[in-house]
């Protein structure tokens, strides 16, 4: 007995090794495409953590820049408290230069207590940035022109 005795036998034993073949290539590729997706599941855990990591250190850079603006409004805010509360130290010493100087002049008693309140009430000092001293000085100029123009 022979066991490749006819054509069809041998067309039978073909095929049984091109299913033994496609099987083994198949399940090739699934343990091959099984490890890929492994690796890119890793590849993908380990993004996901670097941007976690990137996503805490925004948010602390984020919080050290709120608390350093909120830090620099509140300098600003000393500072203008100075800056006031020099200017104000200012007015006053000319304020009391001034009724200084309208009390060096000899005059009766009731006089002088009548002038420096007088004084008092109407002396208001005024700073004015440079700009609006400027643009005031302009519009001055430009009305003494259009008058020597007519």
């Amino acid at each position: 007995m022979e066991i490749f005795s006819t054509s069809h036998d041998l067309v039978n034993l073909a095929l049984v090794i091109g299913i033994i073949a496609l099987s083994a290539a198949m399940v090739y590729f699934f343990i091959t495409a099984a490890g890929f997706i492994r690796e890119m599941r890793k590849t993908i855990d380990e993004f996901n953590r670097q941007l976690a990591v990137v996503s805490q250190i925004t948010d602390s850079i984020k919080s050290k820049l709120s608390f350093m603006f909120s830090y620099w409004s509140v300098l600003g805010k000393l500072v203008d408290k100075t800056i006031n509360l020099f200017q104000n130290k200012i007015f006053k010493k000319a304020k009391n230069k001034i009724s200084h100087f309208s009390s060096a002049k000899k005059h009766e008693p009731g006089e002088e207590d009548a002038e420096r309140n007088d004084l008092d009430s109407h002396i208001e000092i005024k700073v004015e940035p440079k700009s609006k001293v400027k643009s005031k000085a302009k519009a001055k100029a430009k009305k003494s022109k259009i008058k020597k123009d007519i």
